[in-house]
């Protein structure tokens, strides 16, 4: 037979949110949580399954935290046919991850409890941590609504980076003007939408296995 028990899990939400005039707002998001699973296999003595073991007991547990907080300044302001908005933030994740597993053969019938197990057969576990951390910002410019810039930049950086190289830096410009909005288009009864637009982005990737993960096992 075998049975499984989720562990109770939970997580806590804080945001928070506040206004500075009417150009500037500032904003908090910090989240927790935690999850656990609790598994449990036992075959009696006297049941087909057993075989030659004598009755075996397996207990497993696994467990994980995560935390992640994050924050933002985002700025806005009109000024004639200018217009300028942009934000800039900071972001931190950290996972841990943990699992033990216990078994054992010769175990008599009706006594669920490892300590009554004659051979322990398997003995094993992990724990594993990841973090990341992100800074970033990007402004954005209109004239007149038609004329459009944008530039962003971020630094990124992961536990499983290499140790020489624990950020990585990435950028993004890019530019669009409205030409249905010019006079030489406005009475156009063709096109309703006509825009050009050009932009140029660097990008990275984080999906990496850990180079040296926090890892502990035995198994017999």
């Amino acid at each position: 037979s075998a049975g499984t028990d989720a562990d109770e899990p939970g997580s806590a939400h804080l945001r928070h949110l506040r206004n500075i005039g009417t150009w500037l707002k500032l904003s908090s998001s910090n989240r927790g949580s935690k999850s656990g699973n609790i598994e449990e296999i036992r075959v009696d003595s006297r049941t087909i399954d057993a075989g030659s073991t004598g009755g075996y007991l397996t207990d497993a547990y696994t467990a994980s935290y995560q935390l992640i907080t994050s924050n933002l300044a985002t700025l806005t302001g009109i000024f004639g046919k200018h217009s300028l908005s942009g934000i800039v933030g900071a972001e931190f994740q950290t996972v841990n991850n943990s699992n033990f597993i216990s078994g054992g053969n010769l175990i008599p019938d009706e006594t669920y409890i490892l300590n009554n197990a004659a051979v322990p057969y398997i003995t094993g576990g992990y724990k594993s941590a990841t973090a990341f951390n992100s800074y970033f910002s990007q402004a954005d410019y209109n004239y007149d609504g038609k004329y459009f810039a944008v530039g962003s930049f971020r630094s990124d950086g992961s536990s499983v980076f290499g140790p020489s190289h624990k950020y990585g830096n990435f950028y993004s410009l890019g530019a669009s003007w409205l030409l249905n909005k010019e006079k030489f288009l406005t009475d156009s009864k063709t096109i309703s939408l006509l825009k050009a637009r050009f932009s140029y982005a660097t990008v990275g990737n984080s999906g990496l296995n850990s180079p040296s993960p926090l890892f502990r096992g035995l198994f017999l």
